[in-house]
This record gives C-alpha cells, sequence and structure tokens, in this order.
C-alpha cells in the first residue's frame, strides 16, 4: 500500500541548525600569557640592553712587598633587540556582513566572528614563534621530492591543512616553492599524540631535498626570536652577543645526545647550573604534555599537585604542578622532547605598543581599493621577546615523552 514516506516530503523538511558555532581548535596560548605579563613599551629603533660580562681581574694576594695587581676593568656589552613585525587580516563581502546580521540568518556575525577568530589565530602563531628561532621554520623535509607535490618532514605539530607556505632551502625559496597551500595532512600516531604529523599534499610541485625547511609564506628570517635561539642554541649568538666571546652569555642545555626517559638528577642540574652562573634559579618549567606524562612516570616523588579543587582528586585538579619547589606549566606550542626552565623576571615583551587593529587613518575597518563591494581590517604587533640573563635559563632537550 502506497503512502508518503521520507522521501516523498523531502521537501518540505528543514533543517534545524542548533545552538552556536562550536569550537573544535586548541587556542591556549600559555607562553605568550606567560610573558605578556611583563610588556616593556618602547619607541624609537630598537632597544639596547647594557650587560655585565666579565670582572676586573686586577684582584690577588701578595707576600711582603709584592708587587700589587694590575689594574684591568669591567667588561659591559651592548645587547641589541631588533623587532618583528607580526600582522593579521581579514576580508569581507558586502553580500558576507548584510546576510549574516540576524541569528535567522547565520549562527554569528560574519565580521564580529572573523575578527574574535582572527586575533584568536594571530595569538597562536605568536606563541608558537616564542619558542623558535626567528627563521619561521614549522617543519624540516625529510625526504626529497622531484617535481612532486607529496613532501614528508619531522615530528611537526605546526603544520595543517590550509596553511599558505614556502620551502627554503639555503635561505632561498625551492624551484615551484612559494605560495603553496598545503592541500592535506596525514597525522602519525605514537609516541607523541594526535597532533604530531608527518606527511602533507602541497598545492604544486616542488623539487627539493630532506633538509629544506617548512615556513608560513612570506615568514622566512622575519618572526620572533624565541626559545630556540635563546636557550637551545646556546653558543650561537644571540641579540648580537656571541658567547665565544663573553661566556657569561651562555645559555645551560642538558640532556642526552638522544631520546632518553627524563633523568631527575639531570633536571636538577640544570636549575643549579642556573644558580652556580648567575646566583638566579629558574622558577617555571615549561613543556609537553607528553614530557608532562614522563615526569609523572618517573618523578613520582617530587610532585605536587595544584592549584586544588575542593573535593576532587589532587592529582585531576589543575593545569599544573609543582616539581621540587619549582612550577610546572605545559603549552601545546612548547618544543617537542623539551623542557625548559625559565627566570621569568629576566624576560621582557619589548613593544611598541600592544597589539592592536590598524587604525592609523582613524578606522579599523577599511573599504577595499580593488573595485570590488568588500572590507578589510589588519591587526597587527610590533615586537620582541629577549632575556637579560641568558644563562639563567635552561632547556633539558631530548626527553622521550610519555
Amino acid at each position: 500500500m502506497a503512502g508518503a514516506d521520507l522521501t516523498t516530503i523531502d521537501a518540505i523538511l528543514k533543517d534545524v541548525y542548533v545552538g552556536t558555532i562550536n569550537e573544535q581548535l586548541n587556542n591556549e596560548v600559555v607562553l605568550l600569557r606567560l610573558f605578556e605579563k611583563k610588556p616593556a613599551p618602547f619607541s624609537g629603533r630598537k632597544v639596547v640592553l647594557a650587560l655585565h660580562v666579565a670582572r676586573n681581574s686586577g684582584v690577588g694576594a701578595r707576600g711582603e712587598n709584592g708587587t700589587l695587581p694590575t689594574a684591568t676593568n669591567q667588561v659591559y656589552i651592548d645587547a641589541v633587540v631588533n623587532t618583528a613585525y607580526n600582522y593579521g587580516q581579514y576580508r569581507l563581502t558586502g553580500q558576507s556582513i548584510a546576510m549574516s546580521k540576524t541569528s535567522e540568518g547565520a549562527f554569528a556575525r560574519a565580521m564580529r566572528e572573523e575578527a574574535t577568530r582572527l586575533v584568536n589565530d594571530f595569538r597562536k602563531n605568536v606563541n608558537r614563534q616564542f619558542y623558535g628561532d626567528g627563521s619561521g621554520t614549522i617543519a624540516t623535509l625529510t625526504n626529497s621530492p622531484a617535481s612532486s607535490a607529496s613532501i614528508t618532514f619531522d615530528a611537526s605539530k605546526y603544520v595543517f591543512p590550509g596553511q599558505v607556505v614556502d620551502v627554503i632551502h639555503a635561505g632561498a625559496p625551492v624551484s615551484g616553492g612559494t605560495g603553496l597551500t598545503i592541500s592535506s595532512v596525514t597525522k602519525a600516531g605514537a609516541p607523541y599524540g594526535p597532533n604530531v604529523t608527518n606527511a602533507a599534499v602541497l598545492s604544486g610541485a616542488i623539487t627539493a631535498t630532506a633538509g629544506d625547511t617548512v615556513v608560513i609564506s612570506g615568514s622566512y628570517n622575519q618572526e620572533v626570536i624565541g626559545l630556540k635561539s635563546a636557550i637551545i642554541d646556546n653558543t650561537s649568538s644571540y641579540l648580537s652577543v656571541s658567547p665565544s666571546s663573553y661566556p657569561a652569555w651562555e645559555s645551560v642545555l642538558v640532556g642526552d645526545s638522544s631520546l632518553s626517559n627524563i633523568n631527575e638528577t639531570t633536571l636538577q642540574f640544570g636549575a643549579d647550573s642556573c644558580e652556580d652562573l648567575t646566583s638566579m634559579r629558574p622558577e617555571t618549567f615549561i613543556t609537553t604534555r607528553g614530557v608532562r606524562r614522563a615526569m609523572f612516570r618517573y618523578l613520582q616523588s617530587l610532585r605536587r599537585f595544584g592549584p586544588f579543587s575542593q573535593g576532587q582528586n589532587q592529582e585531576l585538579a589543575g593545569d599544573e604542578f609543582e616539581f621540587d619547589g619549582q612550577k610546572v606549566i605545559v603549552d601545546t606550542d612548547c618544543t617537542l622532547n623539551t623542557l625548559f626552565g625559565l627566570h621569568t623576571p629576566s624576560w621582557g615583551v619589548y613593544q611598541t605598543e600592544q597589539p592592536n587593529w590598524q587604525d592609523d587613518d582613524g578606522t579599523v575597518v577599511h573599504r577595499s581599493l580593488d573595485g570590488t563591494d568588500s572590507v578589510y581590517a589588519n591587526f597587527r604587533w610590533y615586537s620582541q621577546i629577549a632575556t637579560t640573563e641568558r644563562a639563567a635559563n635552561f632547556a633539558y632537550q631530548n626527553i622521550t615523552e610519555g
């Protein structure tokens, strides 16, 4: 017996859109939030920090009628902090603005949604930069594609579909390696978890060599100079000062040459070395969730959890814990297999002003000048992070993640 069914009434059924837009992305910016508490505003071309790097060696004990020590002098050197210029932009057509003005027409107003989420994306990108070396590297190739769009790369968690990237070899883009969109990404499994990727397909073919780097398009050598330069590359020049000339300007680097389990003695050695060199001890440890799991497993005797929530298991309350007096916090963007020990009073964010929307002409939203019915807005931040006490910070490398 024939009758109405879902197929016959499909044209009169409604699609009911429920609630609001549900976030699927991790927007945490732990290191950025830690450092932005220490703004150091400036105006002018650059910031110069005065460093005391060597003593007067004209001291010593002598016998009766002995020749007194020969006077030398204190040694001072200037460290130069150059500014990085970070930008974000959104663009909307007039139609998209008009048709999203009410809740009946859209989940959210297009302009407010784009503006809010652009700021989140901007902050997330800067947070990643805070762990880098200014080069903009988000991945390093492990294959040598020859006129191919398929690449494999090291365990990088900074690569995702839709990114526009350049592939760099010896300081210049490879053949076909500019303005490429990452079409798809293959995610790796253990031991690093679901955020790690090791293969991708690009929107165009390239010819490159293993060891070439992937950067966000246009950002090569333009990003913030972060913890990799300040701490991990401890024998390299930092802020235009070379530790080979001034050994007091060398940070502390500990850990095995290959992946190994976290070791309590090594961790303590890193913090103690900072204190021996500078009399200042790192009070904040920042690392990945994988390293935190390893700490839970191997360093149980010295851990204490907090902040605590009343009525809850203490080990499940809060995103941080304490290890032998130092606060341990986790950041998704932290360098894999690494724990940083930071003396945060030595760090500052040197900035011309707070991150803000460009409004030099008195308006934030600008009419497009390309003849289209559209508007755009730019978010920007002219800034740089730097430490005045490089040796008061350490990095523990090559930790097997739990």
